[in-house]
């Protein structure tokens, strides 16, 4: 036990950063990235009318739109496959990533940053692209 103040004390396996508690940060964070990334391939496959909307758009063709979402939806199986095989969580880190910086291209070519309307939909890829990297980084590190 640790004092902390004001006649706390804490336990050291409370707050370790390795172990158990990191391997649940891991697989918490792979299974929320892995439900957002499926949930958006799978409307991108089957042209859901917002989402292909959008994805015009941008300047995104029907057969890219439904590649994105077949990568995001291989991207999902692979992160979840990489819980067991860390090789494969590692392969769909990066290729999220890749997907991410295009989608982050795409929307700034079309000045979504500056559009208030359109911010919600544009600021959907930078903080995938955070969270992706945080995991990547967190599987790379052996944690």
């Amino acid at each position: 036990m640790t004092p902390i103040g004001c006649g706390l004390m804490l336990s050291e396996r409370s707050f370790s950063f390795g172990g158990e508690s990191m391997q649940a940060v891991i697989v918490t964070l792979t299974g929320l990235l892995a439900l957002v990334f499926l949930a958006a391939g799978l409307q991108k496959v089957f042209q859901s009318r917002a989402i292909a909307s959008n994805m015009r758009r941008l300047g995104a063709s029907r057969g890219l739109t439904r590649l994105i979402g077949a990568l995001e939806i291989l991207g999902a199986i692979g992160i979840v496959a990489g819980i067991r095989y860390p090789v494969a969580a590692i392969a769909a880190t990066i290729g999220f990533v890749l997907l991410l910086v295009g989608a982050i291209a795409f929307h700034a070519r079309a000045g979504d940053y500056g559009r208030r309307t359109r911010r919600n939909d544009a600021f959907a890829p930078p903080v995938l692209l955070i969270l992706t990297g945080v995991l990547g980084a967190l599987l790379l590190s052996g944690a």
